[in-house]
């Protein structure tokens, strides 16, 4: 506990330079990274909407529409059945 004369000696305006991992406890610098003892996430990472080697964002619901990677392999998309008509396929069914 803080000694009632102590309270309230910071300046306005400052930022913090240390921070406290929540699952370990070991004061580290600020950063968004992960914690250098557990291992742990600190902070709030920013979302990645691009695949960037393999650490990004691959969640098709919150990929944009844009990108040609959220529909690709798609259960809903046209596939082809010209196998079904042509080859050997085709010649069985005649």
């Amino acid at each position: 506990a803080h000694a009632r004369r102590q309270m309230g000696t910071c300046e306005p305006g400052v930022w913090a330079t240390r921070m406290i991992c929540g699952f370990c406890s070991t004061e580290q610098t600020v950063a968004n990274k992960e914690c250098s003892r557990c291992g742990r996430g600190m902070g709030a990472a920013a979302k990645k909407q691009f695949w960037e080697g393999g650490q990004g964002c691959r969640d098709r619901t919150q990929m944009s529409n844009k990108d040609a990677k959220k529909h690709s392999d798609s259960r809903f998309k046209t596939h082809s059945r010209k196998s079904e008509r042509v080859g050997q396929a085709g010649a069985a069914a005649r």
